[in-house]
């Protein structure tokens, strides 16, 4: 869930004031009036000579600020934060945080000595450091930068109570959108809910809140769904359907769009309470908002039809309409390849998705050939994207070398390739669930695949080792969750017997073939008694 509540334009979420909003300069130097040119070639599209002008600025500035420190630093912060904007903006991403960076250090010192004068601009300077960090992947930084933003927004608010409160609303949807991206549920529901009572206190007297009211339901429910709260997320989708329903009535030019996505949103809380009929008319309105939109205005980004089509083609493809499903995905990999045209590298992981789905629905259809080719734009992709900020990206990769393999498989069967990328994907995924328990589910399948590749092989001292290794995760899974993993668990101990008589260890192989035996016949009185129980209810009403 990636929303800027401020532009609406699908990046990092971040608020940065107009420069009206700003403290106005006294005298009318020759810094400003270069500052002033410089944003003029900058709204031109002029952005090397805008940049260079903008250089010239800061670096004139700086010489002022030697001479008259007490006229002048507080334009060197304004001048940096804006040059940081134009290098961030121009793809010179190092160059940009590190003025702001600059930037932010200034507006500290200024607002120790005079917190009530400067205080707004360091927020603001936060606000933009936060934008920053977020997309460089430094996300600790990101975070520290974050909380900053609110902390002083939060003071300020406190200090002026009868003011709209705008920007603290937007700096915790901001917090809390980067908090939910950052499997921080909890809190970022916390955070969420503080927005929406932000906005819910100020929307009577203002009307401009109800997008951020619509925001915060939006955060609130996707929170709550990290947290498995499924019926609770339900709720606060719906809240923000019928919020954002009301301002499309209104300006439906501004919030065609966004109803749509608040319909897309509702939909998933549906899909993982397994109840997709029930939001099957959510998503159908969506698709239908989002192909007007497109068709009101075809140079408009499409990234919102992109992601409407591929819920939709998950949907149907889990309910067995394949044709369908692979339809839509096509439909959805060609609307996310025109988004990427028109802003080069940064939709990539979104590409990667869009065409990892079509690549699952080509193999459901035995067009395995087709599967391959694209699966492998995806891992060349996602290798990409791993390569600039692993911690992000490192387990799209594991997951789609795991895909790539099953697709060499289903097209060559077992060859050095195939074997590879299965050894790739559970290296991978190894490393991940050191650090994080949830991916152990991914390392078992991988385990199971590599000892079967490896028995292709001959090669089956290692085959059984990896065999016995995906077992006893299993037996760790299946403990937990059991109606999740326990036929996992069955198959893999089967892969297990036949590893052991591949090796002569029939005695121990004929111990685990008993243990299986035990879990059938448990499985077996289970349904039973489910059974039984049900038809019990069924003569009692």
């Amino acid at each position: 869930m990636n929303r800027n509540t401020s532009s609406r334009n699908g990046d990092t979420p971040s608020v940065l004031p107009t420069d009206d909003a700003r403290h106005a300069v006294a005298s009318e130097d020759v810094g400003s009036l270069m500052a002033r040119s410089a944003a003029q070639m900058w709204r031109q599209g002029r952005r090397e000579e805008a940049l260079e002008k903008m250089r010239e600025t800061v670096e004139l500035t700086r010489l002022m600020v030697l001479n008259q420190p007490s006229l002048f630093t507080y334009q060197l912060a304004l001048f940096l934060e804006t040059f940081g904007r134009f290098l961030f903006d121009s793809g010179r991403l190092e160059d940009g945080l590190k003025s702001t960076e600059e930037s932010v250090l200034i507006y500290q010192a200024l607002s120790k000595n005079q917190p009530a004068q400067f205080n707004p601009d360091l927020a603001c300077g936060y606000a933009q450091l936060f934008k920053h960090r977020a997309h460089m992947g430094l996300h600790t930084e990101a975070l520290q930068a974050g909380q900053g933003a609110v902390r002083i927004y939060r003071l300020i608010a406190s200090q002026n109570p009868t003011l709209p409160t705008n920007e603290l609303a937007i700096s915790l949807l901001n917090l809390s959108g980067y908090l939910h991206q950052s499997g921080r549920y909890a809190d970022g529901l916390s955070i969420a809910k503080e927005a929406a009572a932000v906005c819910q206190t100020s929307v009577a007297e203002h009307p401009e809140f109800n997008p951020h009211l619509a925001a915060a339901f939006t955060y609130i429910s996707a929170n709550s769904l990290g947290l498995r709260q499924h019926w609770e997320a339900t709720t606060w989708a719906n809240e923000a359907v019928q919020t954002y329903r009301n301002l499309a009535i209104d300006q439906p030019e501004t919030f065609s769009t966004e109803f749509a996505q608040s319909l897309v949103y509702l939909f998933d809380s549906f899909i993982v309470r397994n109840s997709p009929g029930e939001g099957m008319q959510n998503i159908q309105v969506a698709l239908s908002v989002y192909r007007q939109a497109v068709v009101n205005n075809p140079s408009a980004t499409t990234s919102g039809l992109a992601q409407c089509l591929e819920v939709l083609s998950c949907s149907m493809s889990d309910r067995g309409c394949h044709d369908y499903a692979l339809q839509l995905s096509q439909e959805a990999v060609k609307q996310r390849r025109q988004v990427k045209i028109k802003n080069e590298t940064t939709h990539d992981a979104d590409l990667a998705k869009s065409l990892h789905n079509m690549s699952v629905f080509l193999s459901n259809l035995s067009r395995h050939k087709e599967a391959l080719s694209v699966m492998r734009e995806v891992v060349k992709l996602r290798r990409k994207l791993a390569g600039q900020d692993s911690v992000t990206y490192n387990g799209d990769l594991a997951n789609s070398l795991y895909h790539l393999f099953l697709a060499l498989f289903n097209f060559q069967g077992h060859t050095n390739r195939t074997m590879q990328t299965i050894t790739e994907a559970t290296g991978l995924y190894r490393k991940l669930a050191t650090q994080d328990v949830n991916y152990n589910g991914r390392l078992a399948s991988c385990l199971f695949e590599l000892s079967t590749s490896l028995a292709s092989k001959s090669e089956h001292k290692k085959s059984l080792k990896a065999a016995r290794e995906a077992v006893e995760l299993y037996q760790k899974l299946a403990a937990m969750r059991p109606i999740f993993f326990t036929s996992s668990l069955i198959l893999s101990m089967m892969n297990l017997i036949t590893r052991l008589n591949d090796s002569r260890l029939y005695q121990e192989a004929l111990a685990v073939e008993e243990e299986v035996e035990a879990i059938l016949a448990q499985q077996m009185t289970l349904v039973s008694e489910s059974t039984s129980l049900a038809d019990l209810n069924c003569r009692n009403k």
